[in-house]
């Protein structure tokens, strides 16, 4: 059978909310690099689980100055 990728690993639907998304530091004891872990949760069974992939969350590009500020 074939299931496409975000599915829920329980019931396998692709119907699934973002939960959250935080750096995590390396574990040696676990033997995992630096990464970010990603929540979901599914809609139909309820169903929450984790992805771990490599690497670090993007920054915000510091913002120019004398750019206009919506607002004001």
């Amino acid at each position: 059978m074939f299931v496409p990728d975000k599915t829920c690993p329980k019931c396998t639907s692709p119907q699934y909310k973002f939960r959250g998304r935080k750096p995590v530091d390396a574990n040696e004891k676990k033997g995992l690099h630096p990464g970010i872990e990603t929540k979901y949760q599914c809609g139909p069974c309820g169903h929450s689980w984790k992805v771990w992939v490599p690497g670090e969350l993007p920054t915000m590009p510091p913002a120019v100055s004398g750019a206009p500020v919506v607002g004001e």
